[in-house]
């Protein structure tokens, strides 16, 4: 099994390896409580001397950008294959479903954000769903969009039994039983920055600008804005309102990247007016109604 103090020893290492690169020496065999605190002397010490925070970025810990990240996900992959094997081990894998998911994303350098999660762009919005277990074929994949709402009703039906009240997601069974399956039901996005203030310690104030760590080499990106915004993606398209009044509009299947915004573009009037609509109906949605599926979508003009 995984051990109990797995998170704090992962976390003892990155910070090992944060301070050596300003101290010039190892840190290793560190207990996680005293790595935070010679981390805090030393945090402490570079805001006395320039006025602002310390901000190491992935560049300083691995040397690429994303590399803090990368190892993370490395150590992530090692201990679902240790727990995959236990499970065999006990001989529970035949009867065991096995759901792999996070939280949304983490830019690391697309959109030129080196750090940030609260926009609509692809990296920052979607969250893996890698289900193992008894009746699914292995290597099966599926690219119909499933979301959040949709594992609760999915482990209902797997147990045989049925919510006691409406629920907004469906049941991820048949799009597994049949890959190729697809539908129309839409997926409403959203972000509303301002209201996770309200929860102590999940998002502080944006930091100042870094200091500087190296003396040769461009600095990473910044991270990504904070903006409120309601949106929509249904098939090759994505639909973004903001607060602000601006909006963005992404022909997915032709541009997987987003780096064109077709929003305003007379040439696709047709497809945002759709979209609009489509998205004041999930707005209000409820229960059967989030999960009904759209009327067919206008094409893409041609050229």
């Amino acid at each position: 099994m995984i051990p109990a103090d797995y998170p704090e020893r992962v976390y003892a290492g990155l910070l090992g390896k944060l301070i050596g690169v300003y101290l010039g020496r190892p840190f290793e065999g560190w207990t996680y409580e005293a790595l935070t605190a010679r981390f805090g002397e030393i945090t402490g010490y570079v805001h006395a001397q320039f006025g602002q925070p310390l901000i190491v970025t992935d560049d300083d810990l691995t040397g690429s950008p994303g590399g803090a990240y990368g190892e993370v996900v490395e150590e992530i992959d090692v201990n679902i294959g240790r727990l995959l094997a236990r499970l065999k081990e006990l001989g529970l894998d035949q009867d065991t479903l096995v759901i792999f998911t996070s939280d949304n994303g983490y830019f690391v350098g697309e959109h030129r954000f080196s750090r940030g999660k609260l926009l609509p762009y692809e990296p920052a919005l979607r969250v893996p769903m890698v289900i193992r277990g008894p009746g699914i074929r292995k290597g099966t994949a599926s690219v119909e969009p499933m979301a959040n709402q949709d594992i609760a009703p999915t482990l209902m039906s797997l147990a045989g039994s049925r919510p006691g009240r409406p629920v907004d997601g469906r049941s991820m069974i048949p799009y597994w039983k049949n890959p190729k399956k697809k539908s129309r039901r839409p997926i409403l996005i959203s972000s509303y920055q301002l209201s996770t203030h309200l929860i102590p310690g999940d998002y502080p104030p944006d930091t100042p600008d870094p200091v500087q760590t190296r003396k040769k080499g461009g600095q990473a990106s910044g991270k990504a804005a904070n903006q409120n915004y309601v949106g929509i993606r249904l098939g090759p398209y994505k639909y973004v309102e903001y607060e602000s009044g601006d909006g963005e509009l992404y022909i997915l299947s032709r541009d997987p990247a987003e780096l064109y915004n077709r929003y305003g573009y007379p040439r696709y009037a047709k497809i945002q007016r759709y979209l609009d609509q489509q998205l004041e109906i999930l707005r209000g949605c409820k229960g059967r109604s989030c999960r009904a599926e759209a009327p067919p979508w206008p094409g893409l003009p041609g050229g």
